[in-house]
Formats: structure tokens, sequence, C-alpha cells
């Protein structure tokens, strides 16, 4: 299980499975994408974190948990 794992593997398992640049279909809208900035460890959170772009608003950059990203913000890759 990647929890198993160091965490600069579990940030490279995550960023060969996301991909950085990647760009994902959101899940609100069928037309809104986002674009995949970084993916790094947050101390705070003791969590993989999944930084991203929003298409519709650009000069923003957002966060979520790397669980929260693929099942809650993105459908799929496109």
């Amino acid at each position: 299980m990647v929890t198993d794992f160091t965490i600069p593997q579990r940030i490279e398992y995550w960023s060969k499975k996301i991909g950085i640049g990647s760009i994902w279909v959101t899940q609100e809208f069928n037309t809104a994408y986002v674009t995949v900035m970084r993916i790094e460890f947050d101390k705070r959170h003791n969590a993989i974190l999944v930084s991203y772009q929003r298409q519709d608003t650009p000069g923003l950059i957002f966060q979520d948990e790397v669980k929260c990203f693929l099942e809650y913000t993105v459908s799929h890759r496109v």
C-alpha cells in the first residue's frame, strides 16, 4: 500500500500516477479543466497535496489532498 512508503516515495508515486502538468476534467462541469502544478507533502496536515490551477480562474492555485482530488475534484484525465 502507498502509505507504507517513505514520504519521497509517496510523492514520486502520486506524481507519476496523477502527472505534473496533466490536464483533468472537473466533476462539476464536463467542460471545466484543471492543470496539475505540483504534488508535495504538507507537514501541517501530514498529507500529500495536489496543487492545481483551474481553467476558469487563471492565476489562482488550489490545493486538495490526493484522495479528495481524485474522488471529488476531477472525473478523468484528458
